[in-house]
């Protein structure tokens, strides 16, 4: 029996679909995309972000103290908090 468990390619061509397709409706509105933080993800959406000519659409801010976090977040209308699931002691640091 197959492992229906994507794998870390599969994982990326399906983030990269994904993330082209909300790029395309993003290169229409009058907005921006801020993205904080530093991980293993980041190098994969600046490709995607270059490739699809949005640098002055998307700003990558790295990784922020809390103070710069909360400020930047001032005027957001969105925040999502991205997590591996590393156990419960990781995700209640995080709180």
């Amino acid at each position: 029996m197959k492992d229906k468990t994507p794998n870390c390619i599969e994982f990326e061509e399906q983030l990269f679909a994904l993330a082209e397709n909300q790029l395309d409706d993003l290169a229409r509105r009058n907005t921006e995309l801020h993205l904080a933080g530093d991980g293993d993800l980041k190098d994969l959406l600046k490709k995607i972000v270059e490739k699809n000519q949005l640098q002055n659409k998307v700003k990558f801010l790295g990784k922020l103290s809390p103070d710069a976090l909360s400020e930047a977040t001032q005027g957001a209308y969105i925040g999502l908090n991205l997590l591996e699931n590393k156990g419960l002691s990781y995700y209640y640091s995080l709180a």
